[in-house]
């Protein structure tokens, strides 16, 4: 299971990494953007 976790991580941290490049201005709770965008 730890090895489906840390590909998940890596996942979302490319997910964030995509946000970020599109909307710099949301650096701060950047965390919670992309949570959001992903549940819709």
């Amino acid at each position: 299971m730890s090895k489906q976790d840390s590909s998940l991580k890596d996942w979302q941290k490319n997910e964030l990494a995509k946000s970020l490049a599109r909307f710099p201005e949301r650096k701060e709770g950047s965390a919670a953007t992309a949570d959001e965008r992903l549940s819709g």
